[in-house]
């Protein structure tokens, strides 16, 4: 019976760990941008939000462009481009960055028709 415990308490703990573990790691949301336009429109949309040297990013994009132009693309603090994502109607890519401080992911679209969608996420 002892046996019985030791092993279930040990199972427990395990369980524990990974689920702390998981929750610590996985992929923590900056931000995300969806917009779907049926009349040529002309705008940005922007996220914004703060990094360190290392930090690494997931950036998802999807997009149907019947219209117009739209670009994506990543500055730093200095108005800088960083990643210029040219046109893509499906990327999924990584990022590392190199410099603290202030990011900005803008998508630019000009007389722009159809749909995108975009999601930031962080990995450590």
């Amino acid at each position: 019976m002892t046996k019985k415990r030791t092993l279930l308490g040990l199972a427990a703990l395990l369980a524990i760990v990974i689920c702390v573990t998981w929750l610590a790691l996985r992929p923590r949301q900056i931000g995300s941008m969806n917009y779907h336009c049926s009349h040529p429109e002309s705008s940005a949309s922007n996220i914004t939000f703060s990094a360190q040297p290392g930090d690494h990013l997931r950036l998802s994009f999807s997009s149907r462009t019947d219209g117009g132009t739209l670009s994506l693309i990543l500055y730093d603090a200095s108005g800088n481009p960083v990643e210029d994502f040219g046109i893509a109607r499906e990327l999924r890519t990584y990022i590392t960055l190199e410099q603290p401080g202030p990011y900005r992911l803008e998508a630019k679209y000009q007389d722009f028709v159809g749909y995108f969608q975009v999601v930031l996420s962080a990995h450590r």
